[in-house]
């Protein structure tokens, strides 16, 4: 499996996610495009036409700025939490966010020793852990 990036496998994975984002929103925008062109065919008389009636409308700032806006947000979040994934594993961010407790984060990220025991491991491997 190849691990480049959407432009090559240097790339910081900011730079990645900031050009997924964007290609993802313009084929939401072309996809809107071709949605408006399709519900103006009857009134313009065919589909070239109609997309060519969003372009020539006056609330063509409206179909530019409007719905797309909130999906690209939702595009953003959707690929950090890829890159997010592929970092800290299959699980790693649903276990650090769902079975985690916070006091043992704080305490890993103070170098201190946490008062519970980590519930991730099973008590027999913990035994076999302070042995």
């Amino acid at each position: 499996m190849c691990r480049c990036g959407v432009v090559g496998p240097t790339q910081a994975a900011a730079f990645d996610v900031i050009v997924r984002t964007l290609l993802y929103t313009l084929g939401v925008f072309i996809a809107m495009l071709l949605q408006k062109g399709f519900e103006s065919r009857h009134e313009a008389g065919g589909f070239g036409p109609g997309i060519v009636k969003v372009f020539h409308n006056r609330d063509f700032y409206h179909v530019l700025g409007g719905d797309d806006r909130p999906s690209a947000v939702a595009l953003l979040v959707f690929n950090v939490v890829t890159v997010l994934r592929k970092h800290l594993g299959h699980r790693g961010l649903r276990r650090h966010f769902f079975t985690t407790p916070l006091e043992e984060v704080e305490a890993r990220q103070s170098g201190l020793e946490p008062s519970q025991p980590d519930w991730n491991i099973c008590p027999r491997e913990a035994e076999l852990q302070h042995s």
